[in-house]
């Protein structure tokens, strides 16, 4: 009888039911972690040694067990309850030597006198850390043709805001200074996972700048040696798409990301045509993507509020049996800067049950979401999980006529960095906005550094942390309640999977 077990990959992945994780979406990419056991730089075991359990474990009793959480890099351990009653009260372990090195050399124990301080270590390590940006976000437009209720970059948009559209001059300087960005980096081994986005408003609504783009873009990504360590995507709403873009988007080998909200009566309650008549936009984005499904890899993004959150599971099974998509994400709706998000959602707790039950329908289908399934895979790989959302930190944003913003809701909000696609690298990297956005990450938020779930959040959302605090070096509520809820469930999940 085993007294003590450990999780490996497999087991993990095993939750996946062999979902296919690809990095078709930012939320799904988490920052590489190689080389932290060299930072850490752990002795041999030593049998003459006393061990004590290492400062960054958690513990959680469960049944005839104890949970044991290793928070960097994320690991668990189930110890029996006898066996883990023998750790006295101070912490000091008096196994006999076989668990003792079991569990030391998973990283859970400590030499007495030598512990390590791994958020130290991961602190410095951000510190360290200069500026580079791994993806980047083109509008090519910001105008769009829905008007959706929820959306948070038109309401937080002053009535004086002039949108527009991307010149091909503009978006030739965009993608150019991102890779000049990525040409600067010490080693190519930095530049995994690269991302490049076009986003809007509604980027067909300029589809010459677009097809420009694209092409552009897929061109110097193949001439600097980085096209297979990258992923170009297109956000849409899907209501322009035809043969002729659907034909393009294969051609070059596009992953798509399209919101559909669920079925008909959800999605057409927000997302609208036209507010004064409040025709719905259903049955046009289910064209485009028909066009689509079979051509490139395809995300659904649905985003989650009162009008579609008492259907999830119901929408999940529907995106599972009726339109199979590589993958689908769930995006809690955003506060807004001025007023209330006409989409809120009143119960969180009840919205994260939900969540959960949708992950459930979709992953035994092969489906993989961003909620779940992504942090499931930084216990299988031992990451550190460091921005969040749309890599939030390490991306640009380059709006219609140029400007730079690290968050694509800073379009709407008249934030100004004073950078371009006219200013050098050095100006960008230097600017104190980016800067502080790049410096934003758990392991500098003074309340995240004693928290179980340090290293699968990401630290939540920076827009919502200053929309609902004041401030992007707050945390954001709403994802730290949903990150230890999952936390909970993947525990859950293993510990049902390795113990019979």
């Amino acid at each position: 009888m085993n007294e003590i077990i450990i999780p490996g990959r497999e087991d993990f992945l095993s939750l996946l039911n062999g979902a296919r994780m690809i990095p078709f979406s930012p939320n799904f990419i988490s920052v590489d972690n190689s080389g932290l056991e060299q930072l850490i730089d752990m002795d041999e075991f030593d049998p003459t040694s006393r061990y004590v359990i290492s400062p960054e474990v958690r513990t959680f009793a469960s049944g005839n067990w104890q949970v044991l959480f290793q928070r960097i890099p994320p690991t668990l351990a189930f110890v029996r309850n006898e066996t883990y009653r023998k750790i006295d009260t101070n912490g000091v372990v008096l196994l006999d030597l076989d668990q003792t090195k079991i569990l030391y050399d998973t990283g859970f124990l400590d030499k007495q006198g030598h512990q390590i301080d791994r958020t130290r270590i991961m602190k410095e390590r951000f510190k360290e850390s200069k500026p580079f940006f791994k993806a980047t976000y083109l509008f090519p437009t910001d105008f769009c043709n829905l008007n959706c209720h929820y959306c948070n970059v038109e309401h937080n948009m002053p009535k004086d805001y002039v949108h527009g559209h991307m010149s091909i001059p503009t978006a030739k300087k965009s993608i150019d200074l991102f890779i000049e960005n990525l040409q600067a980096v010490d080693s190519k081994d930095q530049c995994r996972n690269i991302y490049i986005s076009f986003y809007g408003g509604e980027p067909l609504m300029n589809r010459h700048t677009l097809t420009f783009a694209i092409q552009y873009s897929k061109r110097r990504l193949e001439e600097i040696g980085l096209a297979d360590r990258s992923t170009v995507c297109l956000m849409t709403n899907g209501t322009l798409i035809n043969e002729d873009t659907a034909k393009l988007l294969e051609e070059h080998k596009m992953n798509i990301t399209l919101s559909i909200d669920g079925l008909k009566k959800n999605h057409d309650a927000m997302r609208v045509l036209n507010r004064k008549d409040n025709k719905g936009s259903f049955e046009s984005a289910l064209r485009g993507y028909e066009l689509i499904r079979n051509r490139c890899n395809v995300t659904i993004l649905c985003t989650v509020g009162n009008h579609n959150i008492e259907d999830l599971e119901t929408i999940a099974d529907y995106f599972s049996r009726e339109l199979y998509p590589t993958a689908v994400e769930f995006s809690l709706v955003r506060s807004l800067k001025f007023g209330t998000n006409p989409a809120g959602i009143k119960s969180l707790d009840e919205a994260y049950e939900k969540l959960y039950n949708a992950h459930k329908i979709l992953i035994n289908q092969g489906i993989p979401d961003n909620n779940f399934s992504r942090r499931i895979l930084t216990f299988a790989n031992k990451l550190v999980y460091s921005y969040n959302f749309s890599r939030c930190g390490d991306t640009l944003y380059v709006a219609p006529k140029g400007r730079i913003y690290p968050c694509d809701s800073y379009l709407g909000m008249k934030k100004k960095t004073e950078i371009s696609v006219d200013s050098s690298l050095r100006e960008i990297k230097s600017n104190e906005t980016i800067q502080a956005w790049f410096n934003r990450h758990p392991f500098s938020i003074e309340e995240c550094l004693q928290c179980s779930s340090l290293s699968i959040c990401g630290g939540g959302c920076p827009y919502n942390a200053e929309v609902t605090k004041g401030s992007i070096h707050d945390t954001d509520d709403q994802l730290c309640r949903l990150n230890h809820f999952v936390l909970d469930r993947i525990i859950d999940e293993v510990q049902g999977a390795v113990i019979k």
